[in-house]
C-alpha cells in the first residue's frame, strides 16, 4: 500500500495544500506490489509516475476488480490505520522507506479527571535499527488538565523477517550449523569450546536441556542493516518436533565487501523426555536450511 502524494514533507509528490485528513485517507492510498512501490518513488520516475497517473492507475484498479463480481467489505478505521502503516513500512528484502516519517509511539495525557492514554509499541520488521534522521517519539504525553493522568510511555522492537525463496536464490545460505559444549563472541571473533560436540547428559526432570550452537549464513545480495529471522526445530527420537525458537541476525557486511557472512551463537533450548538421537533444524519459513544431529545419553 503506497502513498499518491507523500505522507511527509520531502517525500514524492507531496502536497503541502493536503490536510491531514486527506494526507492519510484511502482515496490517497493506492494497492501495487512492493517493486512497483519502488518504481513510483525512484527519484528518475517521478516525472513519470504523477499524481495524475496513479490516480489514473488506481481508478483502472477500481474498475477492473468491480468487474471480478467479488463482494466488498467496507474497511474499518483499523483496518485503514493498517494500511496505512504498511504504506510506510515494507518488507525490508524489497523497499524500507522511512524519509521524513515521525512514529509517535508515546500515550497522549488525559483530559480532566481522566487516565492517560496507554503507551503502543511500534514493531519493526526486516531491519536491525532505524536510520538516525527518522523521528521516533516514545515518551509519554503529560496530563493535557488539572487531575488528567499521564499517558505511558511507547516502545520500539525490532524483528526479523523470513528467508524466501528468492533469498535463497540470491546466494543466502547456512554454510555452518553446529554444537558446541560452550560459545562466545569477542573481538569479533566465535571463541568455541569442544565445537561439533556429538553428545550431552540428559538433564534433570522438568528441565530442558541447553545447547550451545554456531550459525553461520551467507548473506548473498542481502542489503546492510537487514535483518533475517531464523527458527531453531528440534526433532525427537520418535519424530516429534519441538516449537520453533526464533533467532534474528543482523546483516553487518558493507555493500561492497566481497565476503558477506553473518554469524550468531544462540542457545538451543529443548524439552527431553528419552534418551537417543535428536535433531536441531535450522528452518525460515519452513525451508530446512542445515540440520545438525546430537546423542542425548
Amino acid at each position: 500500500m503506497a502513498h499518491i502524494k507523500a505522507q511527509s514533507v520531502g517525500g514524492p509528490r507531496y502536497d503541502a495544500n493536503q490536510t491531514a485528513e486527506e494526507r492519510h485517507g484511502f482515496d490517497n492510498l493506492i494497492l501495487l506490489c512492493a517493486v512497483h512501490h519502488i518504481e513510483i518513488d525512484a527519484d528518475g520516475n517521478l516525472d513519470t509516475y504523477t499524481v495524475d497517473r496513479l490516480l489514473e492507475i488506481k481508478r483502472a484498479h477500481e474498475v477492473e476488480g468491480a468487474a471480478s463480481g467479488q463482494p466488498i467489505a467496507e474497511l474499518s478505521e483499523a483496518a485503514v490505520n493498517g494500511l496505512i502503516i504498511q504504506g510506510v513500512v515494507n518488507e525490508a528484502s524489497v523497499h524500507m522507506d522511512f524519509r521524513q516519517a515521525v512514529f509517535k509511539v508515546g500515550g497522549e495525557g488525559g483530559q480532566p479527571l481522566g487516565g492517560g492514554g496507554q503507551g503502543g509499541v511500534l514493531t519493526i520488521v526486516g531491519v536491525a535499527s532505524l536510520p538516525p534522521a527518522l523521528e521516533l517519539e516514545l515518551d509519554g504525553k503529560p496530563g493535557q488538565f488539572p487531575g488528567g493522568g499521564g499517558g505511558g510511555g511507547g516502545g520500539v522492537r525490532f524483528e526479523g523477517r523470513t528467508i524466501t525463496a528468492a533469498d535463497l536464490t540470491n546466494g543466502v545460505s547456512v554454510s555452518s550449523f553446529f554444537a558446541a559444549n560452550s560459545t562466545s563472541w569477542r573481538d569479533n571473533m566465535f571463541n568455541v569450546l569442544d565445537g561439533g560436540c556429538s553428545w550431552y547428559p540428559k538433564p534433570f526432570p522438568e528441565q530442558p536441556l541447553r545447547v550451545p550452537v554456531v550459525i553461520v549464513l551467507e548473506c548473498g545480495t542481502t542489503k546492510p542493516n537487514e535483518l533475517l529471522r531464523l527458527d531453531i526445530v528440534t526433532e525427537s527420537p520418535s519424530g516429534a518436533e519441538g516449537q520453533p525458537q526464533p533467532v534474528d541476525i543482523r546483516m553487518t557486511h558493507d555493500e561492497h565487501d566481497l565476503v558477506r557472512r553473518a554469524c550468531v551463537a544462540p542457545i538451543a533450548s529443548f524439552s527431553v523426555t528419552d534418551t537417543g538421537k535428536y535433531t536441531l533444524r535450522v528452518k525460515s519459513e519452513g525451508i530446512v536450511m542445515a540440520s545438525c544431529p546430537i546423542e542425548v545419553r
